[in-house]
């Protein structure tokens, strides 16, 4: 399975590339946000996947014009091992990446990371309309994978973690 997520992230609710994504990805349901109208979620566990949305007005870099009260896909997560009720995607992820790289080898294809935090095995990549996250496992293997957008702006100095 190859999953476009760069199309979805930070399309609203009910918009037709989201709802096609929904569809590829075998997720249905409405994100509902929770109690503190932060985020919400939607996933497929079985398939290893993770969808985050915030409301348009906690976007804090929005690629466009929301309308008020539109939820977002903010972030994609997918994971490379069991976690929780996840299973491990088994399908392709974005660029030439794959579930078990060392961090050697994230770097040679996506090159120096623009944060990184060695005591989280955290690495996060700067695309301009999106950012890339890496959780490398404790022996420095590739565990999580994530897609979200920007949290800062290209081309200014790093800002903190988000909620990769």
């Amino acid at each position: 399975m190859v999953v476009d997520c760069f199309s979805a992230l930070g399309t609203y609710w009910d918009e037709r590339p989201l709802r096609d994504f929904l569809s590829a990805l075998g997720i249905s349901g409405v994100p509902k946000l929770d109690d503190d109208e932060y985020s919400g979620f939607l996933n497929n566990h079985q398939l290893g996947v993770e969808l985050t949305f915030y409301p348009e007005n906690e976007i804090k870099l929005p690629l466009r014009e929301y309308p008020k009260g539109a939820v977002v896909l903010y972030n994609i997560r997918f994971y490379g091992t069991k976690s929780g009720l996840f299973q491990p995607f088994e399908g392709e992820l974005p660029l030439p990446l794959q579930f078990g790289a060392s961090r050697g080898s994230l770097i040679h294809d996506c090159g120096p990371p623009d944060w990184e935090d060695a005591d989280l095995g955290s690495m996060r990549w700067d695309r301009g309309h999106y950012c890339m996250f890496a959780t490398l496992s404790d022996d420095g293997f590739l565990q999580t994978f994530c897609v979200q957008l920007p949290v800062k702006k290209q081309g200014h100095g790093a800002s903190g973690v988000s909620q990769g």
